[in-house]
């Protein structure tokens, strides 16, 4: 029996729930020099999402305010609380003049080996070419696949080559070391656009939300007569929302778009559909960002 995860009600939670059991976004078949799927097999899943349901509250509290760093917090919380693993995080590598040259993620010790992983959460929207990973741009429009995966695989991961990280990890006693790329996200594309010649980096059980522009803001889709919409804050992006039967400041599709064109946002908003399950809580059944019409031809808003 599959677990929901939105059955996790407290966010916290639910946030590491997903890490540890979304898809990758890079294709598991495609000749990565160096990737993770899951780290958990399919009962250890089960095991923790019932843990993690069960628990109204969490003991981990993040003091990061960005979306990258607090999904590391959570990571290393769970290796370092809930799995008890020896480890190092955030670990800077400097050259003999004093200049970073990389960090180390996340190392850790299980079963007496060492990994090392590099971990990336990333929202990508589809400009033109689904084939181009550099047509996969985020709402940053600095940000795009193609930089990142190259940036990760040509540079990140060779961290461990240079002899300054090796002889970080003889401090250590750290004699091998598997390096990993924890790669999850999201993928959002125009409801117009089809996709039919994805890069084959890509993970093709993708599932691709929606996103359109402030000029079309019919384009924005609605599964359920009785759904609801809100504007999710980023530090709130990782996870599928669940939100309180009772919450206030939901918009019905009709006072979105009405929201939406009395008051355009000046940048890139991330919106998510709600509906009611059995028990009366809010649950996310899609989401998609509405973008400026200057998108992608713009700063980092």
């Amino acid at each position: 029996m599959s677990f929901d995860i939105k059955e996790i009600r407290n966010q916290t939670n639910r946030d590491l729930a997903w890490l540890l059991t979304a898809p990758s976004l890079l294709n598991p078949s495609y000749q990565h020099p160096h990737q993770l799927s899951n780290p958990l097999t399919h009962e250890q899943t089960q095991v923790l999402l019932e843990a993690l349901a069960d628990a109204t509250k969490t003991s981990f509290e993040s003091t990061s305010r960005r979306l990258g760093h607090y999904a590391e917090d959570l990571i290393i919380h769970w290796l370092k609380h809930i799995e008890n693993k020896s480890m190092h995080a955030g670990i800077q590598i400097n050259d003999d003049d004093k200049r970073s040259i990389g960090e180390f993620d996340i190392l850790f010790e299980n079963n007496q080996k060492w990994h090392w992983w590099e971990l990336s959460t990333k929202f990508y929207c589809l400009h033109q070419d689904e084939s181009e990973l550099g047509q996969w741009i985020g709402p940053n429009s600095q940000d795009n696949f193609g930089r990142k995966y190259d940036h990760l695989f040509n540079q990140q991961l060779h961290l461990i080559e240079h002899p300054a990280a090796q002889a970080f990890l003889e401090q250590q006693h750290i004699k091998q070391c598997e390096r990993a790329a924890f790669f999850k996200g999201y993928l959002f594309k125009q409801t117009n656009q089809t996709i039919s010649n994805l890069h084959p980096a890509i993970n093709p059980d993708t599932h691709f939300y929606w996103y359109t522009f402030i000029d079309a803001l019919d384009e924005i889709p609605q599964q359920q007569s009785s759904s609801r919409y809100i504007r999710v804050p980023r530090m709130q992006w990782i996870s599928p929302v669940v939100l309180e039967p009772r919450t206030e400041g939901l918009m019905s599709h009709k006072h979105l778009l009405n929201e939406l064109r009395d008051k355009p946002p000046e940048g890139p908003r991330l919106f998510v559909e709600l509906a009611p399950d059995s028990d009366g809580w809010w649950c996310e059944c899609n989401r998609g960002f509405v973008m400026p019409i200057n998108w992608p031809n713009m700063g980092d808003n």
